[in-house]
């Protein structure tokens, strides 16, 4: 799942799993299915782009797994978090002078970060936004998110067809958000 956002404007998703035709789409009272062998979600491209003083801001409220080697914990600086119970990454400042010195480097893995799903989840929530002094520039932010299970688990026609439907749904929003960047 990939999304783009002016970034001095803070996302807030959640992300729910359902069983396929339960309901008309304006019913909101899907039950949640749990997705078996679900062992990360990413999120991918944590970063900035050269010569700005800002970082992305990634946050989830699922356990972090791993911090890519140019991330650190650390969330917004104002004052407290804009949601509690969450953990939060961004780009770690390589200089300690602010930002400028991290680069745009999409999805690479220094800049992903993972967080655990313990082997199955129907749902989570994900915050998106931006950090430091030019964090209202407008310029457009992009990320991605990315699952992994376990093949063991989830059996290989339910794999293929998970991972097909992500590729979809990402082939999608990536028509979107390059129109949306042009």
């Amino acid at each position: 799942m990939s999304r783009n956002v002016p970034f001095a404007q803070l996302t807030h998703l959640k992300i729910k799993t359902i069983a396929h035709a339960t309901g008309p789409m304006a019913d909101r009272s899907f039950d949640a299915i749990v997705v078996e062998g679900l062992d990360t979600v990413e999120i991918q491209d944590v970063d900035s782009n050269a010569g700005q003083d800002f970082t992305d801001v990634a946050g989830v409220n699922l356990q972090v797994a791993s911090y890519g080697d140019a991330l650190e914990a650390g969330g917004f600086d104002f004052v407290g978090p804009p949601l509690e119970g969450f953990n939060y990454a961004r780009a770690a400042q390589p200089d300690g002078q602010g930002w400028r010195n991290v680069g745009n480097t999409r999805n690479g893995a220094a800049y992903t970060v993972s967080y655990l799903a313990d082997g199955g989840i129907s749902e989570f929530e994900f915050v998106w936004g931006s950090n430091g002094p030019k964090r209202s520039d407008g310029a457009v932010r992009g990320w991605d998110i990315a699952f992994s299970a376990s093949s063991a688990v989830v059996p290989l026609p339910a794999g293929v067809l998970l991972a097909l439907s992500g590729f979809g749904a990402l082939g999608v929003l990536q028509a979107w958000k390059r129109r949306r960047s042009a």
